[in-house]
């Protein structure tokens, strides 16, 4: 009689174990999950979304030429502005823009103006400029500026539009605004 009664299992022993291997295996695959598809998206940014962009440009974006790390902008006039930071950083919470220039002449940093004015993303989507992403300043020489943006997961940005004030004299400043096509952005992994 005792054989029998020891090999009878307890009921309440079975749903405890069978409860801790539910959670080990929530606790385990669902930041496995979230690392899986972080690194999807990441090859799809990268691979398929890069083929896929040079067939459906736009003609009047592709005449201009797609402006990267350490381009000029604003070349023509005074204050020109040098890209010295043109990077998304990519988590597993969140994926962010960041736009960094540099004053190409130390004379006339202080009469600096710059305001993105919006960032078009690859989707369509439209993100406001630097009125809620504040500039970052940097007083070296030349003077560095930095701002950073939060994307929808997946989306990188496109098309910059961005001002320049330039000063005509003393007491006058003219708006100058371009809209600058990105070319293909870094993407950085920071795994936190």
């Amino acid at each position: 009689m005792t054989e029998s009664n020891s090999h009878k299992e307890d009921p309440s022993g079975n749903s405890t174990k069978r409860l801790v291997k539910v959670l080990v295996i929530i606790g385990i695959g669902i930041p496995v999950l979230v690392e899986l598809m972080t690194l999807f998206n990441l090859i799809n940014v990268q691979i398929f979304e890069g083929e896929q962009e040079v067939n459906q440009q736009n003609e009047s974006i592709a005449e201009l030429r797609a402006i990267e790390e350490g381009d000029t902008l604003f070349a023509d006039y005074s204050n020109a502005l040098t890209i010295n930071l043109l990077r998304i950083k990519v988590s597993a919470q969140e994926w962010r823009f960041a736009l960094g220039l540099n004053s190409v002449d130390s004379l006339v940093q202080q009469q600096l103006q710059v305001k993105v004015d919006s960032l078009k993303l690859q989707s369509g989507k439209i993100l406001s400029g630097t009125g809620n992403n504040p500039w970052e300043i940097d007083d070296t020489v030349p003077l560095a500026m930095s701002a950073e943006w939060e994307l929808p997961n997946g989306d990188i940005p496109g098309i910059l539009y961005i001002s320049s004030f330039q000063y005509i004299e003393s007491d006058s400043t003219k708006r100058i605004q371009q809209e600058i096509p990105l070319g293909k952005i870094p993407v950085r992994y920071n795994q936190e």
